[in-house]
């Protein structure tokens, strides 16, 4: 697998309705190349609340799903954890209450 260009980073903590829908948001990207991207989503929740339905949006997904456990509260851990799986040569962050335009 290549290595790509930009990873996309979405820390979630219970909000699995806003990570669903920020995550698609992220398939729809018009113009760019599907092979320069890679998805994070980093579960900041004690439980891996997230894992299954990160799973089953890799499956719909166009470009790689990492999914990353993070059981230490606080967003700059959840960071840091998504930070340290991340393969992409550039990072972009969306919260799991936002959507990315297409």
């Amino acid at each position: 697998m290549a290595t790509p260009r930009v990873s996309l980073i979405i820390p979630t903590q219970r909000r699995l309705d806003g990570l669903a829908t920020a995550a698609r948001s992220t398939f729809l990207q018009a113009g760019v190349d599907p092979a320069t991207l890679e998805l994070v989503v980093v579960d900041n929740d004690q439980a891996p609340s997230a894992k299954a339905l990160t799973q089953g949006l890799a499956a719909e997904a166009p470009f790689p799903v990492v999914y990353v456990h993070e059981p230490e509260p606080g967003v700059a851990n959840a960071r840091n954890a998504a930070m340290a799986q991340a393969r992409g040569d550039f990072i972009a962050f969306l919260d799991d209450d936002e959507e990315a335009p297409a």
